[in-house]
């Protein structure tokens, strides 16, 4: 179903608009990032935030971070982050 979802989103070119299901990630420089679409939080220390999402997981590198806001769909992390990182899992 994701294939077909990115297919269409290529083909018609509204990569910029979220599509249901398909994680969101939004990094304001290098002090917060917003996750949309998330199914939960896998790990969660002051460098290293791994979230899960229906296609595989995203994680947050830093240090001092801290999940500041979470929603069913949507999380707001704050601190110095350095790096992150998708992490796509194939779903057969």
């Amino acid at each position: 179903m994701y294939s077909r979802l990115r297919e269409l989103r290529d083909i018609t070119q509204i990569a910029n608009t979220p599509m249901p299901g398909i994680p969101l990630v939004e990094v304001l420089g290098d002090k917060r990032a917003l996750i949309e679409n998330h199914c939960g939080v896998i790990a969660y220390e002051s460098n290293l935030i791994c979230i899960r999402v229906h296609c595989g997981q995203i994680e947050i590198h830093g240090s001092g971070l801290t999940l500041m806001r979470m929603t069913d769909s949507q999380m707001v992390i704050n601190g110095k982050i350095n790096s992150v990182q998708f992490c796509y899992t194939a779903r057969g």
